[in-house]
């Protein structure tokens, strides 16, 4: 609703792109693999730490930056 102010009542992090949506179709296989990549500043620290904790096994460089973000807005 517009003129109001809207809160979200949860927040969830999804980490994707086309090699890590590999990585994860891998290990589903139940296949070895290693996600590699650029990573920058606190979104790429998310990154690497979600995909380490779901079991996937890294190797980023980190760069000067930021990683870029996508946001979804969903309504009920």
């Amino acid at each position: 609703e517009t003129g109001i102010v809207n809160r979200t009542k949860q927040e969830n992090m999804f980490f994707g792109g086309k090699g890590i949506n590999v990585s994860n179709v891998l290990k589903t296989l139940g296949e070895k693999s290693t996600a590699l990549g650029f990573i920058a500043g606190f979104t790429g620290k998310a990154i690497k730490e979600g995909l380490e904790a779901k079991g996937l096994k890294t190797d980023f460089v980190e760069v000067a930056g930021l990683s870029r973000i996508d946001v979804k807005m969903k309504s009920d």
